[in-house]
């Protein structure tokens, strides 16, 4: 499949690449299709380049490079309904909101994404948990310097 992006140019992307959130993400419910897409420069974030709407893209990371502790609840019914069988199943990512200035870039760690590795399906979550913040300073003293991607599973 071809998509136009405003980012990336012209991509040509499997089928079965294609990550399905049947909700949409927050603030974006009509927009359900989305790609994810390695980055050399950008190691490990990743872009989640959305199919229908070439400008739409967000920079993703998994949350536990930047916090080490970070723990979180996937609830059985969210599990069940992206069909994930085991933690090894999922990947979780958070949004990064990115600024001129580095030290001002934050990152989403109250609102995770959870993608089923096997089937690609997507739901983005709320945790209820307020020990994380929707601003967290990306490059704070918790982010290493030399990060490199886990396996993405569920703790």
């Amino acid at each position: 499949m071809k998509i136009k992006t405003t980012r990336f140019g012209e991509l040509n992307i499997p089928e079965e690449d294609i990550v399905t959130f049947p909700e949409g993400l927050l603030g974006f419910a009509e927009h359900k299709r989305y790609v994810l897409l390695d980055s050399e420069e950008l190691d490990p974030l990743k872009w989640l380049q959305c199919v229908d709407a070439g400008y739409l893209a967000f920079v993703v990371l998994d949350p536990r490079i930047a916090i080490d502790e970070y723990d979180m609840h996937v609830s059985r019914e969210c599990a069940q309904g992206l069909r994930i069988e085991s933690p090894e199943d999922a990947m979780i990512f958070a949004i990064i909101t990115a600024d001129d200035d580095p030290a001002k870039c934050t990152i989403n760690l109250q609102a995770p994404i959870i993608i089923n590795r096997k089937n690609y399906l997507a739901r983005q979550i709320i945790l209820l948990d307020q020990q994380y913040s929707i601003h967290h300073p990306l490059l704070s003293d918790d982010f290493p310097t030399s990060a490199t991607s886990g396996d993405n599973a569920v703790p």
